[in-house]
């Protein structure tokens, strides 16, 4: 949930002069796309991780 404030903060920024709709519209999508790969990925190591810690647990009182 963060992550898409984090997004949509940005985007918003970054579109702040744009008139257009449409073109607005289609730059927050591009920005969208460009910035979900690397959140993507943070979130992916954080869930290795976390899955380890938790095996890890399961090992020590096993």
């Amino acid at each position: 949930m963060i992550g898409i404030a984090v997004i949509v903060a940005i985007g918003q920024t970054l579109t702040a002069g744009m008139e257009n709709f449409w073109w607005r519209l289609l730059a927050m999508v591009v920005i969208s796309l460009v910035l979900a790969w690397p959140l993507r990925l943070v979130m992916r190591a954080s869930d290795r991780r976390l899955e380890r810690k938790m095996q890890e647990d399961v090992r020590s009182r096993g």
